[in-house]
This record gives structure tokens, sequence and C-alpha cells, in this order.
């Protein structure tokens, strides 16, 4: 943690975090939507995941997020025995 001096005299604290906690994310999109709604900015904001799977198990997740027309990803998971290659690059499960 460190802290920065603003101009009117107090400190700010910075943390530096891995991870930011639940609540502190939940109220940060919902500040940031609202303020672009009241600025008339529609970022259309919306989360997904792509689960991929061979038959019923699954090898793989995708999370990403949308935000005006664009496409943004977050994650990308392959199940590691599925990243293995034959000697032809194909693909192949141990």
């Amino acid at each position: 943690m460190f802290e920065i001096q603003k101009e009117v005299g107090h400190f700010i604290k910075v943390e530096i975090v891995e991870n930011i906690p639940q609540k502190i994310g939940e109220r940060m999109w919902e500040d940031l939507k609202e303020y672009d709604k009241s600025s008339g900015i529609d970022t259309n904001y919306k989360r997904f995941s792509l689960i991929m799977k061979n038959d019923n198990e699954v090898i793989g997740v995708l999370e990403g997020y949308t935000v005006f027309a664009e496409i943004y990803v977050g994650e990308l998971w392959i199940y590691s025995v599925y990243k293995k290659r034959d000697t032809d690059g194909n693909c192949c499960k141990n």
C-alpha cells in the first residue's frame, strides 16, 4: 500500500491487489454504467461466457464482455490434456 498526497493536503491510500473484492467491483461497474447513462452514452455492457465441450466433458471456457459494439476476452482456458498435439499437428487427448 502507498499513499498519494492531494492538493488539499490529505492523503489518499492506494492498495495494489490481485483481485478486486466483489462488493467494490459491483459498485465500480454500477457507477460506471450510471455515469455513462447520465452522459448519454450507451455502453451496452454485458458479460458472457462460452463453455466448450467434447461430448459432455468441459474442455474449455472463454469469459468476456461486450461494450459498445466491441467484444473483449478476459480469460480463455483450455483443459491442459487438449493442448497436446500429435505428430501431424492435430489436437489429441491423452
